[in-house]
């Protein structure tokens, strides 16, 4: 049977962003008449958060690294550098908008937002990055004939 309860929590002082605080007895009800489960509450501390316009920022940064390595990777230095050096100029100016003085928890938050974009684009750039090796390979193998 479920039932609305209200829970009172202390939050205690030096909390950071994405602390959890556990309320033992005060979760859901346990099975079959067991005691209830421990209610647990995740901590959101706005000013440890990057606001909209950094979270974009570093979200597209976190997009745009895997294709930089995959670019440096490449043989091809001189193509779109200029795009490349603007889009990063670009990111660097949407990133510094609300300043660098931020706390460490503010920069851990940012930099997860910054992996977890990377890392959603990585499959892409292996995919490319295994074409691109498959393509050489091919290209070596057909001109070991000719002198």
């Amino acid at each position: 049977m479920l039932t609305a309860s209200e829970v009172v929590v202390d939050i205690p002082a030096g909390s950071h962003d994405g602390d959890t605080v556990r309320v033992p007895g005060k979760g859901n009800a346990g099975t079959n008449g067991e005691t209830a489960g421990d209610f647990v509450c995740r901590i959101g501390v706005p000013a440890e958060q990057p606001d909209g316009r950094a979270t974009m920022g570093f979200r597209s940064l976190g997009l745009f690294i895997p294709f930089l390595l995959l670019y440096a990777l490449s043989n091809q230095q001189t193509m779109l550098i200029g795009l490349v050096i603007a889009l990063a100029l670009f990111l660097f100016v949407v990133i510094s908008s609300g300043g660098f003085t931020h706390s460490k928890y503010w920069w851990r938050n940012a930099w997860r937002i910054l992996v977890r974009a990377a890392s959603s684009v990585l499959p892409i750039v292996f995919f490319f990055l295994i074409i691109r090796v498959f393509t050489t390979f091919v290209l070596a193998c057909s001109t070991l004939g000719r002198y």
